[in-house]
């Protein structure tokens, strides 16, 4: 067999969260183990120049950022450039060709289009898809629908299509380039007063306008009314999750990082038979943590740490919380950056309740500072409302031997296992959250029962090695 020459598609590496905390550290466990480089393109920290055309450029030995891509990291005024994107194609495959790769493996498709997998067969290339967030389902990447609610996937289309018209009504146009300070807020104002309140949203080979009325210029109809726009948006959706789909059917081998993934990408069309439930290593799994406290302390701490925004649940967190009863010692610590609307929405929701006052949002923190947090949590809760594919936080609680209230939905089940190693309750129902606090409360030896039996986690270094056998079976 040939020796591997492997292409990673991720985030931006130099971002704090999310797959780029899965990718760096493997990248680098990759490299011991053979021949790798990472592409990312500048669509998610916004990476454009005066150029504006795609251009390819290497920051440093084998790390490789495609600028000035058409498709940005939200794209809901144009879905059809996720598809197909000619210039990120040429420069793809040229990219491929120049570098020799044998294989590649994606983790991310922000800023790409799914053209590229067609690419890639056609080069002979071997082809692996991490499903780490829902992009070829959903544009939100997280399955939120527009009520707020957990949506379970695209299997009502018109749904989807209010979904979406309702965050493009929400976004202004994005200008990719980013203009010098006076032509950057000259140029909205000037084509914002010259439209009115029409809105261009451009496809492939066509733009037309979100308005009641149809008007005339060449004999062409340039402007729609609202149904033409919701029928024209439910066809580009459609065609962006036919293509996605048979995209994945392309690949060589598709991981879902949970069962909870291959059971939503089944339903959506992917060959389950090529569907590889594998969960992802951790670069913390080889730490040793010493956790200090008392699990039979009479004072339990209940905590959060992550991204506090409404996807992870924290209203629903705080509401289960502030409705115990105050008899019980207990309190609440938030850790992560916060939205300060979000946390402002909550603070008036439920400021009237005596135990608000336990709730601390302890704001932002970096990977060092964990350790010291660990101590002050007896238990975690994680309430997340969204299909939480793999969270990074279970990992982390994990490793300190802290147990966790999970929500019973995406990758929590693989995890957690119903009060053995921790509690499942039901996704965004407050107070049956509230129950499974106050068993912990009624019974804190549960905490310590829990804690011994917390499974023991894949390390980053085990995983690449698990991959690089993979790549050699394909």
């Amino acid at each position: 067999m040939n020796k591997i020459k492997l292409l990673i598609l991720g985030d931006d590496l130099k971002i704090n969260g999310g797959v780029p905390n899965y990718t760096r550290p493997l990248f680098v466990e990759l490299q011991k183990l053979t021949n790798v480089i990472y592409l990312f393109t500048g669509s998610y920290l916004g990476n454009y120049t005066l150029r504006l055309y795609p251009k390819l450029i290497e920051h440093k030995e084998n790390i490789f950022e495609i600028i000035n891509t058409k498709a940005l990291s939200r794209n809901y005024h144009n879905p059809l450039v996720e598809v197909s994107e000619k210039k990120i194609e040429k420069i793809f495959e040229e990219f491929l060709i120049y570098k020799k790769i044998t294989h590649v493996h994606i983790h991310s498709m922000l800023g790409f289009p799914s053209s590229i997998y067609k690419i890639i067969k056609k080069l002979n290339i071997s082809l692996i898809v991490t499903v780490h967030e829902y992009w070829w389902l959903c544009m939100h990447l997280v399955m939120i629908d527009y009520k707020g609610n957990n949506c379970l996937g695209p299997d009502n289309l018109d749904k989807c299509t209010k979904c979406i018209i309702s965050k493009r009504n929400q976004t202004r146009k994005p200008f990719r380039a980013k203009l010098p300070f006076v032509l950057k807020n000259t140029f909205p104002l000037i084509f914002e007063k010259l439209l009115k309140n029409y809105k261009i949203i451009k496809t492939n080979n066509n733009s037309y306008f979100s308005n009641a009325n149809i008007k005339q210029k060449n004999g062409k109809d340039i402007y729609i009314n609202k149904n033409k726009d919701i029928l024209h948006m439910r066809s580009l959706l459609e065609h962006r999750l036919n293509s996605n789909i048979d995209s994945l059917n392309l690949c060589d081998k598709v991981i879902a990082v949970s069962s909870d993934v291959k059971m939503t990408l089944s339903k959506y069309g992917v060959n389950s038979e090529n569907v590889l439930v594998q969960h992802i290593g951790s670069l913390i799994a080889k730490k040793k943590i010493k956790y200090t406290r008392s699990f039979n302390s009479s004072q339990i701490n209940f905590g959060f740490i992550g991204g506090v925004n409404y996807y992870k649940g924290i209203h629903v967190l705080v509401a289960a919380f502030v409705k115990l009863d105050i008899k019980y010692n207990a309190n609440l610590y938030i850790y992560g950056k916060f939205d300060e609307s979000y946390k402002k929405s909550i603070e008036e929701d439920f400021k009237e309740f005596e135990s608000f006052n336990k709730v601390k949002f302890l704001g932002r923190f970096s990977a060092e500072q964990l350790p010291s947090i660990y101590p002050t949590i007896d238990i975690m809760v994680l309430p997340s409302i969204c299909s939480d594919t793999a969270p990074q936080t279970i990992f982390e609680s994990y490793v300190a031997k802290i147990p966790i209230i999970g929500s019973n939905i995406g990758g929590f089940p693989d995890f957690i296992e119903h009060d053995r190693n921790g509690l499942l309750f039901e996704a965004g129902a407050s107070e049956d959250l509230k129950e499974k606090m106050e068993y912990i409360l009624e019974n804190p030896g549960k905490i310590e029962d829990y804690s011994k039996n917390i499974p023991k986690l894949k390390t980053i270094v085990e995983n690449a090695k698990e991959l690089i056998e993979l790549y050699k079976s394909i």
